[in-house]
């Protein structure tokens, strides 16, 4: 039996949109970015199914019955061009790719593709939800993907020399945030602690140098 999250619903975090060529980002501008990864295979999406509809079958009866249904649309498009259609939930397509030299040319197997394509219908648009997703960071978490010297190579540090920190999302207001950093390992979140202590000589949301 597949276990179903109980009142579950989508959750996201905001990243700041950079503006072209810049490493600041664009004032008012931010994406969305899903939180939840987790990938669920074949027999646990049938199982599922089975689970809410009630209906006694086997998961592999049902793998069967769809992995031929979407076998055939797919072979027998590609034998007659026809585009089959699944209710409102998708259809199959056969699509060519490739120019042609001259308004008679001929297939040219070197030079042109045909590909199936699977184009997703009104019900994979679903544009509102009665659960919308959640914001689940509403602060950015500043990520280091490197602290270095300026004429060191990666992650080496030279007495005397501007610290470099780059990364993602370091338009954060010290000192309140550094606390949750996300950094490259353990060494690098003790040295992006103790040089924030400083006086920063530039800060951006992709890089920091303390001099």
């Amino acid at each position: 039996m597949a276990t179903i999250k109980v009142n579950a619903q989508p959750t996201y975090r905001l990243r700041p949109v950079l503006l072209p060529g810049k490493s600041e980002p664009e004032k008012g501008k931010f994406r969305a970015i899903v939180t939840e990864r987790e990938t669920y295979d074949t027999d646990y999406v049938i199982q599922e199914m089975l689970d809410r509809s009630g209906h006694h079958m086997s998961v592999s009866m049902v793998q069967s019955i769809v992995t031929e249904l979407l076998d055939t649309m797919i072979r027998l498009t590609l034998n007659d061009g026809a585009t089959r259609r699944f209710g409102d939930y998708f259809e199959v397509r056969l699509d060519m790719r490739g120019t042609f030299d001259e308004q008679d040319s001929r297939f040219d197997p070197d030079r042109h593709e045909v590909k199936v394509s699977l184009v997703p219908l009104k019900k994979f648009r679903i544009k509102s939800r009665t659960k919308p997703p959640q914001n689940v960071r509403k602060q950015p978490r500043a990520y280091f993907a490197e602290i270095r010297s300026e004429t060191a190579g990666p992650n080496e540090l030279k007495e005397g020399e501007d610290i470099i920190i780059t990364g993602r999302d370091l338009a954060f207001a010290y000192p309140n945030d550094y606390i949750r950093l996300w950094t490259c390992d353990n060494r690098g979140e003790k040295i992006v602690a103790a040089f924030l202590g400083h006086e920063m000589k530039e800060h951006t949301a992709t890089r920091i140098v303390v001099p």
